[in-house]
């Protein structure tokens, strides 16, 4: 017998399997460039989201009062690992990626150097 989060995720899976198809494209184009796949992957993200968020609660919310509310939080916390094996940007829907911003880049000052009338001689200089 699986483990109960486990099972969850794979009922959750066959129940929507044609939204997790679908997704499935979204999520490998955006591991591949972020910025411009950004828009269609937090517009499919929300309803995957949502779906998720919907087992979790199943999972859940008998145990979330009372003494099993720890267990019940890394219950969650589980369920979730178990997403991030199939979508490891899963925690990345609706956050806005943006290009990193540059900076411009000073311009560099040469300074003239005074050439020392012996250079083969090492001179000693005191401040």
């Amino acid at each position: 017998m699986a483990v109960k989060y486990k099972s969850y995720v794979k009922k959750m899976y066959q129940e929507h399997q044609e939204l997790f198809d679908e997704f499935d494209g979204v999520h490998a184009a955006y591991v591949l460039n972020k910025a411009v796949n950004q828009k269609e992957y937090n517009d499919k993200g929300k309803e995957v989201i949502r779906v998720v968020e919907e087992w979790e609660n199943r999972l859940c919310s008998r145990m979330e009062k009372g003494k099993n509310s720890t267990y019940s939080h890394r219950l969650a916390d589980k369920f979730k690992e178990e997403l991030r094996l199939r979508y490891s940007l899963i925690d990345f829907i609706g956050v806005e990626v943006k290009a990193p911003a540059t900076k411009p880049v000073p311009p560099v000052i040469k300074k003239e150097v005074e050439q020392e009338p012996f250079p083969d001689i090492p001179w000693i200089t005191f401040s």
